[in-house]
Parts: structure tokens; C-alpha cells; sequence
């Protein structure tokens, strides 16, 4: 892997767990206590009487000290076991794929740092307390006693702080935008061009021309190291690995796509080019990891919430208003990514010689994913499948042409499923909505596109 894409997947990971944040300010609360008893030994003798800084006994201060660490471990087993429950629930009423928005909630993570830092911030300061016994003089750190009781007041504050977060970010909205937040972010990364009129995308139209005829024969794969999904594919270190070695590299498996050890990533022609350097630096060019990530990915937030919208429509769970806003959510993606122009698959140096083919996915290509569960599941559901269809319409008002057909033709799948069986009032309503679908995508059809 690249420097960059292995830091980038680092990072990633790190980000997504509850221990990096938290060591961090532990480092940091270890720091602090270093530096507030080097000040207090520097303003021995230098301080007068100032109200606001502890005077009492050492005895005093250590009864202080251990009081706030003992109460802020306690506390920091309290969040532990609160959000080891919410995690709990979150998998039952979600999905389990919802884990890795609550894995990286940074507000947790700053909760249980500040526990444990102000913890080991009284520890260390606690040693250095000590009383005049023997003839030796005491040292009993002012300033480092009112930064302890300053950090179990923060304490207390982010405490409050907790009890509110937990029971907001448990809610359906709360999760759901949370999640339509990522696949806003995966579309304006990956497509942050607003489309213009239809066309092959980006690129050279004469680029698909350059594909050698024996390809698929002749090309050798560069094989997967490991198993695991693909996180993320370095593009400007895929081509130039390809340009330096004078190879077509073709992308076999798009982020997202999981992969067994031995399975091919890629694909090089010609072979007679294609040496260990050159197949170790264009496997480099891809992460491969153990969980999916949305940075690349943008069926992955799709599917997080058809999982939502399908457990919501599942008989033991019936919850018609979860699964209403996880169409809205839906619709507001697949909207976004309509209005976005798809970057061509064909990729060339600059020469104008063509280097990657990565076929990236279009909305057609998310339209089965998002539609086809939550068609099944709620084909008992009129109201739900007249509001999947509603969505449609959106989709299908900022497509292109061609796009805004196949959008049309999941619509009609999707209602006649629905009508079957179905009240003459159901259907009615059903009808009405495709026929807002069938209108929209007549509208790109006479426009000939975006202009």
C-alpha cells in the first residue's frame, strides 16, 4: 500500500474505536501533571495568600485527590457499561452495520478521556503530596490541587453531558441522518461534479477504443494478499504505477467488493510487463481491510439503511415509521447522486494513453441494492411502497434520461408487486404515485438530459 493510502486507512481505523481518543488525553493529562507540580515547586515561596488555591494539609489533599480519582473511575466504568447497552440496542433495532457510527461517536470518546485523564492526573499528583514529617518540609502543590478540582468539575459537566448524548444519539432520526450524512460525503467525494447533460462522463470518448482486443486473455491478475473488503483504491497511485511500467491496469474489484486471499484485485496487460515490482507496487495501490468504510464505498451507506428500512418492515417488528424515514433518506441520496456526473471508467496518462480502466458505480448500479430489499419486505405495505415510489420521483426529476428510465423501471416493478392483493383505494394510490414517477422520467425523456 502507498504511504498515503496506508496512512489514510490508519487513520480510518484509529478514528473508528474508543481507545485512541481517550490515550490521547490520558498522554495529555500526564503531561499536565508534570507541568503543574514543575510550577508549583518554581512558585514555592513566590505565592502569598490567594483565596482561590488550596491551603489545607497535605493529609487534606490527599483525601481530595483520591476522592476525585476514585469517583472518576467509577464514572468511566459507568459510561463503559451505558454504552456497551446502547451498542447493544443499537445492533438489535438497527443492524449491526450501524456499529461503526457509534464506534466513532467522538462525543463518547471525549467522554471516557476525560475520566481516565483526570484519573491518572490525580495519581500522578498524589505522589508528590507529602507532609512535613520528620523535620522534612511538606510540599503540598497548590496550583496542581486547582486544576484537579477544575477537572472534576469538567468531569461533572461532561457526565451531564453523556446522559444527554446517549439518549439523542440512540434516536431513529439521529441515526439516520447520521448515516445519510456519510453517503452525502461519499457522493460529493467521489462525484463532486454536478452533471450537465448526458454523455459518457469525463474523459476522452476515443479512450475506450485504446482497450487491447486480447485483454481478458492475455492480462495477468494481481492477486489479493489478504482476505477482507476493499476500503480504498488509490487512483493517482494506480496510474502512475501503470504509465511507469507502460501497463493497462483494469480494476476487478470496486470498494466495497470483498475478496478472498488469492482473488484477483486488478488485471495487467501485457504480461511480459508485468514483474513481482510491478505487481507489488500496483497491489499497493489498494486497501483491503476487515470492515467496509463509506469514504469509497457509496452502496455502503445505502445498504446501512435498507437494513434499517427492512428490520423496521420485518413482521416481529412492524415499524412503518422508521422505514418511512428511511426511504426519505434513501431518496435524498439517490437524488444527490443523480444530480452528480459519473467520472468516466477510462483513465490516461498524460500522453492521452490509456492507463486505468476502474468502472465506477453510477446510479443504476445503486438502484438494485437500495430498492430491491425494501421492495420485498414491504410488498404487504401499500402506504410504504406508495411512499418508495413518491421517492422515485424525485430521483427520477434529476436523472439523466437514460437513468430516470431504469428509475421508472424499478417503479414499475415495485407497483405492481404492491397492487397485488391490494384494496381498490391502495390501489389507487399506488397508481397515482407511479403515475408521478412515469411523469418525471416522460419530463428528462423531452429534455434529452441536463442542460
Amino acid at each position: 500500500m502507498s504511504v498515503r493510502g496506508a496512512l489514510l486507512n490508519r487513520w480510518d481505523q484509529v478514528r473508528n474505536g474508543y481507545w485512541f481518543l481517550p490515550l490521547v488525553m490520558a498522554v495529555g493529562s500526564v503531561a499536565l501533571s508534570f507541568g503543574a507540580l514543575e510550577l508549583d515547586t518554581y512558585l514555592i515561596g513566590r505565592l502569598g495568600d490567594v483565596g482561590w488555591l488550596y491551603s489545607g494539609s497535605a493529609e487534606g489533599a490527599r483525601s481530595v485527590l483520591t476522592t476525585i480519582a476514585t469517583s472518576m473511575i467509577g464514572l468511566a466504568g459507568v459510561v463503559f457499561s451505558i454504552t456497551t447497552v446502547t451498542l447493544t440496542l443499537a445492533a438489535k433495532q438497527f443492524g449491526p452495520r450501524i456499529f461503526r457510527n457509534f464506534m466513532r461517536d467522538t462525543g463518547t470518546q471525549v467522554v471516557l478521556g476525560t475520566f481516565t485523564g483526570t484519573f491518572l492526573y490525580c495519581l500522578l499528583v498524589l505522589r508528590q503530596v507529602h507532609g512535613s514529617d520528620g523535620g522534612v518540609g511538606g510540599f503540598v502543590p497548590q496550583v496542581s490541587m486547582l486544576l484537579a478540582v477544575v477537572l472534576a468539575v469538567c468531569g461533572l459537566g461532561v457526565l451531564i453531558y453523556f446522559i444527554h448524548h446517549v439518549a439523542a444519539s440512540i434516536q431513529t432520526p439521529n441515526v439516520l441522518a447520521a448515516v445519510a450524512g456519510d453517503l452525502r460525503a461519499a457522493i460529493e467525494e467521489l462525484y463532486p461534479e454536478p452533471i450537465g447533460r448526458d454523455g459518457p462522463g469525463d474523459g476522452d470518448a476515443a479512450l475506450p477504443a485504446q482497450v487491447p482486443e486480447r485483454f481478458d486473455a492475455e492480462a495477468v491478475p494481481v492477486r489479493a494478499g489478504a482476505g477482507g473488503y476493499v476500503r480504498r483504491i488509490e487512483a493517482g497511485a494506480l496510474l502512475a504505477a501503470a504509465r511507469d511500467a507502460d501497463v493497462v491496469v483494469r480494476v476487478e474489484r470496486r470498494p466495497g467488493a470483498f475478496v478472498a486471499a488469492g482473488d484477483a484485485l486488478l488485471l495487467v496487460w501485457p504480461a511480459d510487463r508485468a514483474g513481482r515490482e510491478v505487481i507489488e507496487r500496483l497491489r499497493s495501490a489498494v486497501a483491503v481491510g476487515g470492515q467496509r468504510t463509506p469514504v469509497q464505498d457509496v452502496t455502503f451507506p445505502i445498504e446501512q439503511l435498507v437494513e434499517v428500512a427492512a428490520l423496521a418492515l420485518s413482521p416481529g417488528v412492524n415499524d412503518l415509521a422508521t422505514a418511512t424515514m428511511c426511504i426519505d433518506r434513501l431518496g435524498e441520496g439517490l437524488g444527490q447522486l443523480a444530480g452528480r456526473r459519473v467520472p468516466s471508467a477510462y483513465r490516461a496518462d498524460a500522453d492521452g494513453r490509456l492507463r486505468v480502466v476502474a468502472p465506477p458505480i453510477d446510479l443504476t448500479a445503486a438502484l438494485g441494492p437500495a430498492l430491491d430489499p425494501i421492495r420485498l419486505n414491504g410488498r404487504g405495505q401499500p402506504g410504504i411502497m406508495a411512499h418508495l415510489l413518491g421517492a422515485l420521483a424525485g430521483v427520477a426529476g434529476r436523472a439523466g434520461a437514460a437513468d430516470a428510465a431504469v428509475v421508472l423501471g424499478h417503479a414499475v416493478l415495485a407497483h405492481a408487486q404492491a397492487a397485488e392483493g391490494a384494496t381498490e383505494y391502495d390501489r389507487k394510490k399506488l397508481g397515482d404515485a407511479l403515475d408521478r414517477v412515469r411523469a418525471a422520467a416522460a419530463g428528462r425523456a423531452s429534455e434529452g438530459g441536463w442542460e
